[in-house]
Parts: C-alpha cells; sequence; structure tokens
C-alpha cells in the first residue's frame, strides 16, 4: 500500500480498517497525502485503528 500510484480525482470513498499503522511514521504521512489526491472533490475517506 505504501508503493501505490493511482490516477488523481478517482474515488469517492478511501477506506483503512486497521492496515495503515503498520507501516514507519514518514510512510504513513506520504501515504495520507497521497490518499487526499486519489479523492474526487467532497471525497471521503475513513480510517481505522487497532484499540490495544
Amino acid at each position: 500500500m505504501y508503493s501505490s500510484h493511482f490516477e488523481e480525482n478517482t474515488y469517492d470513498l478511501i477506506l483503512s480498517i486497521s492496515t495503515i499503522h503498520h507501516g514507519y511514521k514518514k510512510e504513513i504521512k506520504c501515504l495520507i497525502g497521497e490518499i487526499y489526491k486519489w479523492l474526487n472533490v467532497g471525497g471521503k475517506v475513513f480510517i481505522t485503528l487497532p484499540d490495544f
């Protein structure tokens, strides 16, 4: 997921269910920036993290 490349303004909804936390902080920060580029205007992002 940290090396994925998708077209900008493509998705209405992007989900990350207990997965994004498996990377390093630098990778996560970069991925979140990319996620917002992939969203259509008005699109939504839903990210969950485990509660230990």
